[in-house]
């Protein structure tokens, strides 16, 4: 769960930039955003840091359960700090 929770905090959080970035140019030169198929406003804004928390959240669950599936199979990750 730990995982999941951070993928979901960092893709929300990448989304929130991205979603900023977007706004910015958006008010700069609606036709590029238009063109890219972005929508903008703080409804697009909420959506894409939602869809961001959201899809993180599962992504990392599927990755740390794969993980631990695999782990043992293959020796999983080891770090040796001096």
């Amino acid at each position: 769960m730990s995982v999941a929770k951070i993928q979901a905090l960092i893709t929300g959080a990448l989304y929130l930039i991205m979603a900023v970035v977007a706004n910015i140019v958006g008010i700069k030169s609606p036709e590029i955003i238009e063109a890219a198929g972005v929508q903008i406003g703080v409804k697009a804004l909420i959506s894409y840091v939602l869809a961001g928390f959201i899809g993180g959240f599962v992504i990392g669950a599927i990755i740390a359960y794969l993980y631990n599936l695999i782990a043992p199979k293959v020796g999983g990750i080891k770090i040796v700090l001096k």
